[in-house]
């Protein structure tokens, strides 16, 4: 719970070598019958050592976790806060469609993929996601006919 806002007080994973935390429930709107076009993923998040280097990588899952994306590199810093992932269908390793983004379905997980000899804690403060799409228009016939019907209802 603590990964919804950026406000400091972080969800923390103790000695997280090559541990994961699982966001879900963003609360996407419905966007059926649209065109997804990327998903971006913001997360602020930082290790606890500034001795040892660690890679935090991003996964999405569309099927409630039991599949996920190609893991992405998001940083390979000491105690940074923040990273943006973006990605379209080629930086996901797939295209989404809008049934995959419901509360149950979608699924972002974040790890510690690169652990130094000490494990670090991996602290998340906030994990956000945007969906870029395109609205999808009926085509014009469809639009006269329906036009038609409601000018016959009308008399």
């Amino acid at each position: 719970d603590n990964a919804f806002s950026s406000n400091d007080v972080y969800a923390t994973l103790a000695n997280s070598e090559n541990g994961s935390q699982i966001y879900e429930s963003f609360g996407i709107a419905d966007l059926t019958g649209n065109t997804i076009n990327g998903i971006l993923v913001k997360v602020e998040a930082k290790f606890s050592s500034t001795a040892n280097q660690s890679e935090l990588t991003i996964e999405l899952s569309w099927d409630g976790g039991t599949s996920w994306t190609t893991a992405k590199r998001a940083f390979q810093y000491q105690t940074a806060d923040l990273t943006m992932l973006y990605g379209g269908a080629d930086a996901w390793s797939r295209t989404f469609v809008p049934s995959e983004l419901t509360n149950t379905n979608f699924k972002v997980r974040i790890t510690n993929s690169l652990p130094p000899a000490t494990a670090n804690d991996l602290s998340a403060d906030l994990v956000n996601v945007q969906v870029f799409y395109t609205v999808v228009t009926l085509p014009n016939k469809i639009y006269q006919v329906k036009q038609a019907v409601n000018r016959a209802s009308t008399y």
